[in-house]
């Protein structure tokens, strides 16, 4: 029985975040294969220590150890790649994206840690994760937030029989430790590389037949604008969460743009709510969508469809109803990872109105925490 090297495990947690807690993960590898009984010794309930209150020199190296950053649900900042090569790191620094911390967890195989200058829900690590492992081919298995990690500074005891797989102790070595990436580096890297984006369409559109008030339902070029403008509302959600990195702001821009086009409360909740759920915070509350609704619904003076509750004026609110040829830019696509990560959209004809006062006024109670 020895102990682990805790200089190395401290250095490695260090360089991630002192700001951070970890549930530290004890596994008996040497006498249990990988689901069997005594194998995995994980408190569920831990709810994790900073790096400096860890027992990291009092760890015993027959056993191995791993780390999860916690909290489990997030919000996160870091990301792992597992089973990298050395050709993989070296490429990752090469493109502008380099490692936060590199772990050597059997000869010539590697754990890749990055932290990002900004903090994810649960929906955008998957997304980035999946991306960075198909770009740096990796091991797709790893796709889970909040995924373990080896500790640097203690043992591999794998055993795979089946697959010839035997580390027999080797050691876990912490190879690399830099800074954390910088936010020009990160949105550099997304802008070449973007994220790519899930297909999200509203399921059905409900909007009056005729005339109601002083709005005209019927009118072409409304027809036209709406079929244009409903699918990008979440593109609308993507960009501002990426300027601003609080996604109850990108739900109230949304719920204003879409009460703005005249879209019913049925219709707008069924657009908000695959972008809302991706958001764990908010799953305690099945009211959240209709709250954010009804806001939108004050702020912007459109108490139902082609009904105000202030003075209607097409040409302020409307304008590609008194201008056919009005032109506004078409709202840009962005990957939805903290600021200024957009790809360039082509201009369209009668896109939906600029929002910045929206942007600027929209609050919720629930923000989302960013650096």
């Amino acid at each position: 029985m020895g102990n682990t090297d805790a200089t190395q495990a401290q250095q490695m947690l260090g360089a991630l975040g002192e700001d951070l807690s970890w549930r530290l993960i004890k596994a008996d590898e040497q006498h249990h294969l990988k689901g069997e009984a005594g194998h995995w010794m994980e408190n569920p309930r831990a709810p994790g220590q900073r790096a400096t209150d860890l027992p990291l020199d009092r760890l015993d190296d027959q056993f191995a150890w791993h780390v999860r950053p916690m909290p489990k649900d997030g919000p996160y900042r870091l990301t792992m790649l597992d089973d990298a090569t050395q050709e993989t790191v070296e490429r990752m620094t090469a493109e502008g994206l380099p490692p936060t911390a590199v772990v050597e967890t059997s000869p010539g195989r590697f754990q890749v840690w990055h932290r990002w200058p900004w903090r994810m829900d649960r929906d955008h690590t998957v997304r980035l994760l999946k991306h960075l492992q198909s770009h740096f081919d990796t091991d797709p298995g790893a796709n889970a937030p909040g995924h373990v990690g080896r500790l640097a500074g203690t043992r591999n005891w794998k055993r795979q029989p089946e697959k010839g797989i035997d580390r027999a102790g080797a050691p876990v070595s912490l190879v690399i430790t830099s800074q954390a990436i910088t936010r020009d580096q990160a949105s550099a890297w997304l802008s070449r590389f973007p994220v790519p984006r899930p297909e999200q369409h509203p399921k059905s559109i409900t909007i009056p037949s005729g005339r109601v008030g002083d709005f005209d339902f019927t009118d072409l070029r409304y027809q036209r604008m709406l079929a244009r403008s409903v699918p990008l509302l979440p593109q609308v959600w993507s960009q501002t969460y990426a300027q601003t990195g609080d996604a109850s702001r990108a739900d109230m821009v949304v719920a204003i743009r879409a009460v703005s086009l005249q879209l019913d409360d049925a219709t707008i909740e069924g657009i908000l709510d695959p972008l809302v759920h991706q958001d764990g915070r908010k799953e305690h509350r099945t009211d959240y969508t209709e709250n954010t609704v009804a806001k939108a619904r004050a702020f912007s003076g459109v108490s139902s469809p082609g009904v105000w509750s202030m003075p209607f004026d097409a040409a302020r609110q409307f304008p590609w109803l008194a201008d056919r040829d009005h032109e506004t830019r078409r709202p840009q696509a962005a990957n939805g990872w903290g600021d200024g990560v957009q790809q360039r959209a082509q201009q369209q004809h009668a896109a939906p109105p600029a929002a910045e006062e929206e942007e600027a006024e929209a609050e919720d109670e629930d923000e989302y925490e960013a650096e």
